[in-house]
């Protein structure tokens, strides 16, 4: 990331900062809840959504698995949008403050001690929840859209590859756009290309 400004540089050190200590997840659900207003109760179908996101996302890792584990209990069925993306954010803050806990190597056949199957969130996993945490929270309308720039350098950081279901609408259809446009020449003839 050395093409970055010497500012912009800091606000990303920043932002690495607050990701590793939980700080952004904090944010997010702050900035949910101080939504005025009223809102009416969620849809059955976008919280069907987001359950069904989150169990994709613990399908991912036994670490993201812990996280969505922690989750699941604290989503409200008859909440507003900015409550059940406030409760979704502040319950991976506080799974997040506990350290991961290695309970398949715990099982296995040469357990150890407890202790040297407890690691902490490395910052690969919390950009990895960041990601899972946006896409889960789609259906919902949001004061926060999707991920910044910031998150968006340190997950290349990091070589987090997003599967292409997270990817944003708008996205897709540029994609999509673009292979249209591209189809379209192919099919020119030579003379015309030019």
């Amino acid at each position: 990331m050395s093409d970055l400004t010497p500012e912009r540089q800091a606000v990303l050190d920043k932002f690495r900062e607050d990701l590793l200590s939980g700080r952004t997840l904090v944010l997010v659900a702050q900035s949910e809840r101080s939504r005025y207003g009223y809102y009416p109760p969620i849809r059955h179908e976008d919280w069907g959504t987001c359950i069904e996101r989150l169990g994709r996302m613990a399908r991912t890792s036994d670490r993201l698995a812990q996280i969505a584990t922690a989750i699941m209990g604290k989503l409200n069925l008859y909440g507003t949008e900015g409550q059940i993306r406030a409760a979704l954010y502040e319950a991976a803050f506080h799974a997040t403050r506990k350290p991961y806990v290695d309970y398949v190597g715990l099982a296995g056949p040469e357990p150890g001690r407890r202790s040297d199957r407890t690691h902490d969130w490395t910052l690969y996993d919390m950009v990895a929840l960041s990601y899972w945490l946006e896409y889960a929270s789609r259906p919902f309308q949001s004061g926060v859209h999707g991920v910044g720039w910031c998150l968006s350098d340190i997950a290349k950081e990091v070589r987090f590859l997003e599967p292409k279901e997270m990817e944003p609408e708008w996205k897709k259809r540029e994609r999509d756009e673009k292979a249209r446009r591209e189809a379209q020449r192919a099919s020119l003839p030579d003379w015309m290309k030019s």
